[in-house]
């Protein structure tokens, strides 16, 4: 399958971007991998190898490498909080897809999906959240899990290693081409304490703002939360905190669940995540044309 993906790159005010695409139709749906620039794991676009040729068959699929992270330039200055990592994605929506886009958003990625569905309302038309650190973690419980890491974390076996406990199962790890890619992107990666700590301070700052919304004025689109029962990484517990916080104000909220899965649950439960991808944005896709048929049905009805 990952023969079908198109790499491609865009320039988005002076920062090289790359993407990769999948389908040429249907509803555009953008995949945002989680990490920072700061983070263990290597992220990009190429973790949702498994998931792009599956979605494509019915949705145009594109994924991003974040600022700063797989073969996307970063800030000159780097990147010490998230914000700039949104309004990178930001630019990326705004530029590369057309029309509504649901955004689908893993660990930190999710918290840059909830920041755009405040600043873009008119363009995004749902949200997922999968395995994100947008939930109330309280202590430092991925902290925990992933202390006494390997190094260098950056080459393979520590790349490996990290996949491994973040993960139900293994069997996934080395398939497919992210962990090669992982390992070539993490090169001369190294980022400062202070830069660490700035961007943790940042993503803290996020997700406060993002609750205190949810409280005040709701969620704007409709959403759902994906999650593996066997999280270690952002346990299942915080799933339901996050799904108790939204419902307040979104009667269109899903949490979802899938059994033998670990936060990886896109990755190794493919084929059931990307069912309830289709699900989701097929339904949601449908009444939100019935409501604007609705609409204007009611506008051209005589008075």
């Amino acid at each position: 399958m990952v023969s079908v993906l198109e790499p491609c790159e865009v320039d988005l005010d002076g920062t090289l971007t790359r993407y990769l695409r999948a389908g040429t139709r249907g509803e555009t749906v953008v995949l945002l991998h989680g990490g920072t620039p700061a983070g263990l794991l290597r992220q990009s676009a190429y973790i949702w190898e498994r998931n792009l040729a599956a979605l494509s068959q019915d949705f145009r699929v594109l994924a991003p490498d974040l600022l700063g992270m797989g073969s996307t330039q970063g800030a000159g200055d780097g990147i010490r909080g998230i914000e700039q990592m949104t309004e990178h994605a930001r630019k990326f929506v705004e530029a590369v897809c057309p029309g509504s886009v649901h955004l689908v958003g893993h660990d930190e990625g999710g918290i840059i999906a909830l920041s755009l569905a405040y600043a873009l309302p008119t363009r995004i038309s749902s949200v997922t959240l999968v395995g994100s650190s947008a939930a109330p973690t309280g202590d430092g419980i991925a902290s925990l899990e992933l202390a006494g890491y390997p190094c260098p974390i950056s080459n393979r076996y520590g790349q490996e290693w990290l996949m491994e406990r973040m993960s139900f199962s293994d069997a996934h790890i080395g398939d497919g081409l992210f962990l090669g890619d992982a390992v070539s992107c993490a090169v001369g990666g190294h980022v400062d304490a202070d830069t660490e700590a700035a961007m943790r301070a940042s993503i803290s700052r996020a997700k406060s703002a993002c609750f205190a919304r949810f409280r005040e004025d709701g969620f704007p689109v409709p959403i759902q939360l994906i999650w593996g029962l066997q999280d270690r990484i952002v346990p299942i517990e915080h799933a339901f905190a996050l799904y108790g916080l939204l419902l307040e104000k979104q009667p269109s909220a899903h949490l979802r669940i899938i059994n033998r899965a670990g936060n990886l649950v896109f990755r190794e439960r493919a084929a059931e995540f990307n069912g309830m991808i289709r699900s989701f944005v097929g339904v949601e896709s449908s009444l939100s044309r019935r409501r604007v048929a609705r609409a204007g049905w009611q506008m051209a009805a005589p008075r």
